[in-house]
């Protein structure tokens, strides 16, 4: 797994245990990193300013972009400023290194991906042949559950588009009658 910029080179540093914390700041990665924040900053500024002189010309459509994009560039600050703090993190050692979580992943069973599942496979509560991944439901290339006893443990962490995707299939579903509700009282 490649990391966002500039935290591939934590280890090195971290590892080294020479110098001060805040010297990987000064490496030409990092170097890199805050000169396309410097240079994107004051472009977006700059951007604003050309927005806010053709909205004063009369077109009405630039006021939005005069706002939007100073914001952009606060947003560019922010994540700037949060990502060195998370390096300044990692190498105290306040955070675990994401590189580490990547690696971690990697040595599972194939084919356990969710938190959920990995820790059941990984403690023993759960045999990976006990793990069917949803998509094979749906697509009919597994069974689901045995019997309305079954326990479902369903892992919905990912991207927000999966998660819609798989509510839709499943309203798709009870609507054609494919499948039952259950009623569960609160």
């Amino acid at each position: 797994m490649e990391t966002a910029g500039p935290a591939r080179d934590a280890a090195a540093v971290a590892g080294a245990g020479s110098g001060p914390v805040w010297r990987f700041l000064i490496a030409p990665r990092w170097l890199g990193w805050h000169l396309l924040m410097v240079v994107s900053f004051w472009g977006m500024l700059w951007l604003g300013d050309w927005q806010f002189h053709r909205a004063l010309a009369g077109n009405g459509l630039s006021w939005a972009y005069t706002f939007e994009w100073p914001l952009f560039a606060g947003f560019a600050v922010v994540f700037w400023a949060k990502t060195i703090r998370d390096e300044f993190r990692i190498r105290r050692g306040e955070m675990p290194d994401p590189r580490q979580a990547a690696d971690e992943a990697e040595r599972l069973p194939a084919g356990v991906t969710g938190s959920v599942q990995a820790r059941a496979v990984q403690a023993g509560r759960v045999r990976r042949e006990q793990v069917t991944e949803l998509g094979a439901v749906l697509s009919g290339h597994q069974p689901g559950r045995p019997s309305p006893d079954a326990v479902t443990l369903f892992d919905s962490t990912g991207l927000a588009i999966q998660d819609l995707a798989v509510a839709a299939a499943a309203l798709e579903a009870l609507r054609e009658g494919r499948v039952e509700a259950q009623r569960i009282a609160l």
